[in-house]
């Protein structure tokens, strides 16, 4: 991590994003207003030239449309200094899709098209953006849109962020190469050709419509190259049976396999997302059509013979019906409870054992009668409740900053383990297990217990290969039962790489990892001052730079969790620390030299006895 306290004329306040482009929010000290700075570090590297000219040619485009459209975010300054390219943008407090996603999982309908909607609309901007009066209009390309660069600030007001890749299309030149992007929001035609036009927008948009209305992209594969092949074989779109059919209709069209089957501008997208939201859902009427009464009463013929023909049938006829009747009724009253919609990992444990022992009983006494007394919709109702449960939980855990002490593993673990017993089959049922194992299993700081764990979440990475809580698990093992930092933040850069955001949990994490390091070098440093003022010195610089490291992670977060507690523990630390190096510091080098301990005269000329320190 960066660590930066000014910047030119930016006082840093905190450190947003990290990666190739360091994101931070200051305060711009001449202007006296809070920004956002985006710095390259190494900007006249080979291997940083691309991004420097990709958010080069961004500020000087945002720059541009904000002039003409104050809903795009303002560019102040940008330019290199000192080796380092930086770029200077207003800041719009809020939070992104992809934040919101990751706590919400999925949102309403109807707010989801709102947000599209407004995306659309501020696409439509770009799409048709004129440079100067008179000159044709080329048309400006975002080519980055994704929840992560959607925010959403207060009363739902929309900015479209991160202009880093966005490129102008020049009239008579409607294609351009252009190979940088997100893969799970890319085109088609963007990743076969690299080729990029208004389209690549417009797809964009509807991943992210999709996302925002399920809790998940369209497109999910275990790898990069798995998922280009995947979008790229124009694979059938699996709408959830809950969409509404007419926002259903709309996801279909904007990912549409043929480009010509697609929404041909941004407007025509808007249009009818802003139609879904005025179109009432249908109604049915209150008013009811009189039908005339049919009489079903029998008439029976007065002859002896037949009334009593007709009397057996009867009687027969209601054997018939009443016996399955009286026996479904019985069925279905001892399995009410399985009918019932659970969250098992919500409920003490012993609700579970006893639908468990009830589906087994409802089993046992309707196999005789399975033919005229079905149970399907409390078996069916059962299994759900058990699959639901585990998945529930774990997508809790993912959406949730909480620690994992707080969560029901022990009963998320018994569902996935009775779902195997219906369908020993079952691959996910599987990986779930064995990741409810590994959290229950992270509790046992004994060598066992870490290797038990361990094994557990590297089996549910394998059958989970798209899910982030694997690596989130793991992050977690080598953090606090481990102590290895640099296999903490690699698991936790996997979770990244699948998809999830990085929350107040994992960041209390990185700086736990670095104050338990911090902690160790100072301890090898009160170790090594009696023998090497050198080596303990050294051992002082790292614990500072990991204390540093530490502190820079907790102060975003005081107040969550034991944060507050441990940026006191710093300081006290960092105290000791100081000492003990000005101790060092003023003290002489110790050097070997020979003293005489003893020197004894003997009567035959002496002698004398030499010892070394």
């Amino acid at each position: 991590m960066m660590e930066r306290e000014q910047f030119g004329k930016f006082k840093i306040v905190r450190l947003l994003a990290r990666g190739m482009t360091d994101v931070y929010l200051a305060e711009d000290c001449e202007r006296r207003l809070p920004v956002i700075v985006k710095i390259i570090e190494n900007a006249n590297r080979t291997t940083a030239r691309a991004t420097v000219e990709a958010e080069s040619r961004g500020a000087r485009i945002q720059h541009d449309l904000h002039a003409n459209n104050p809903e795009i975010l303002e560019i102040y300054e940008w330019g290199e200094r000192e080796g380092q390219f930086f770029l200077a943008m207003e800041y719009f407090p809020g939070r992104t899709v992809a934040e919101i996603l990751n706590s919400e999982g999925k949102l309403e309908p109807a707010r989801a098209v709102r947000y599209a909607a407004e995306m659309c609309r501020q696409l439509r901007t770009l799409h048709e953006f004129a440079w100067g009066n008179g000159t044709p209009k080329p048309a400006v390309i975002h080519g980055d849109i994704k929840p992560s660069n959607i925010q959403i600030g207060a009363g739902d007001q929309l900015r479209l962020l991160d202009f880093g890749i966005a490129k102008v299309i020049q009239p008579g030149r409607e294609l351009t190469h252009h190979e940088l992007g997100s893969p799970s929001y890319c085109s088609p035609e963007r990743l076969r050709e690299y080729r990029i036009d208004v389209h690549a927008d417009l797809w964009a948009a509807g991943v992210t419509l999709f996302e925002m209305v399920t809790g998940a992209p369209p497109f999910q594969a275990r790898d990069t190259r798995e998922l280009e092949k995947l979008i790229q074989t124009k694979p059938a779109l699996a709408i959830p049976a809950s969409c509404p059919p007419k926002l259903a209709s709309i996801l279909r069209k904007s990912l549409a396999a043929e480009l010509d089957d697609r929404y041909s501008s941004a407007a025509a997208f808007e249009s009818d997302l802003h139609e879904f939201l005025v179109t009432p859902p249908p109604r049915f009427s209150s008013k009811t059509v009189a039908r005339p009464l049919v009489s079903t009463v029998p008439r029976f013929v007065a002859a002896p013979y037949s009334l009593m023909a007709a009397l057996l049938a009867g009687i027969l006829a209601g054997l018939l019906l009443f016996v399955p009747l009286a026996y479904h009724l019985r069925l279905e009253k001892i399995s009410r409870s399985l009918n019932e919609r659970k969250d098992y990992t919500a409920l003490p444990q012993q609700a579970l054992l006893s639908d468990w022992q009830l589906y087994h009983i409802v089993q046992a006494r309707a196999s005789w009668w399975r033919r005229l007394v079905s149970t399907a919709s409390a078996e069916a109702s059962f299994r759900a409740n058990l699959i639901d449960s585990a998945a529930g939980l774990i997508d809790k855990f993912r959406r949730s900053s909480d620690d994992e002490v707080r969560f029901n593993w022990s009963s998320a673990r018994l569902c996935a383990f009775y779902t195997l017993q219906l369908d020993p089959a079952d691959r996910k049922a599987l990986g779930e297990f064995h990741l409810a194992n590994g959290f229950l299993y992270l509790r046992d700081r004994s060598r066992a217990g870490v290797h038990t764990s361990y094994a557990e979440f590297r089996k549910a990475a394998d059958l989970l290969p798209d899910s982030p809580v694997p690596p989130l698990g793991l992050a977690r093992l080598y953090t606090h039962n481990v102590h290895n930092i640099g296999a903490a933040l690699a698991a936790l850069h996997r979770a990244q790489a699948l998809g999830y955001h990085l929350g107040p949990r994992e960041f209390e994490q990185q700086a736990d990892a670095y104050l338990f390091r911090a902690e160790q070098e100072l301890a090898r440093a009160h170790a090594a001052s009696d023998t090497s003022r050198e080596d303990a010195l050294r051992w002082l610089r790292l614990a500072r730079d990991d204390f540093n490291r530490a502190r820079n992670l907790y102060e975003p977060i005081n107040g969550f969790s034991h944060s507050g507690m441990n940026l006191a523990r710093i300081e006290k630390e960092q105290n000791e620390r100081a000492d003990l190096e000005n101790t060092l510091l003023q003290s002489p080098a110790p050097k070997t030299h020979m003293v005489l301990l003893n020197v004894r005269l003997g009567r035959r000329g002496g002698g004398g006895t030499l010892r070394w320190r």
